[in-house]
């Protein structure tokens, strides 16, 4: 019996200090690695002054990454300002995470255009929440542009197969 061996290389760019991101890059680094799935992950990575959380790349495949947690009621859509319960119990500005994940991605798109032609190809994008969502909370499912999700949910949506024009020997020269 032959076991295929897979290699999952993991880039962090600076220290990672909130633990909302270390649990996510060790649980997603734990998928890939059980599912056999050769992958660079880029963790907490700076492009263009835009800080990155995250991004996945397989042999055909890219998916950035927007890890947020929370404890309090949080409500939101696509648009606008999100908000999030206080202690207190006022409804504060918390920020956007769908259009964080968007631009992002979009940062990544573009720092890939830059590196090297990638045509109309954009990455996936995601908001993954490491915490489950909490009761009361109203937020966005996402759309095409990014899903907002649960750590849990998250294996089962992530595209590991995709039309990237990049492979992971291209990921490795962009780390």
């Amino acid at each position: 019996m032959t076991t295929k061996s897979t290699k999952t290389k993991i880039c962090i760019g600076a220290p990672i200090e909130h633990e909302s991101e270390r649990k996510f890059l060790s649980s997603i680094v734990s998928w890939l690695e059980e599912k056999k799935i050769p992958s660079i992950v880029l963790a907490n990575i700076e492009l263009e002054g835009r800080q990155i959380d995250c991004v996945i790349a397989t042999a055909d495949s890219a998916s950035v990454v927007e890890v947020k947690t929370s404890r309090l009621p949080i409500r939101g859509e696509a648009n606008g300002t999100w908000m999030r319960l206080s202690a207190s119990g006022e409804w504060k500005e918390y920020t956007n995470a769908y259009q964080q994940a968007v631009g992002a991605k979009n940062s990544v798109r573009d720092a890939m255009q830059a590196a090297k032609p990638v045509g109309h190809f954009y990455p996936d994008g995601y908001v993954v929440f490491t915490s489950p969502i909490p009761e009361g909370s109203v937020v966005t499912p996402g759309n095409f542009k990014a899903l907002v999700t649960t750590i849990e949910l998250f294996p089962g949506q992530l595209k590991t197969v995709g039309a990237s024009p990049w492979s992971l020997a291209d990921w490795e020269v962009f780390a």
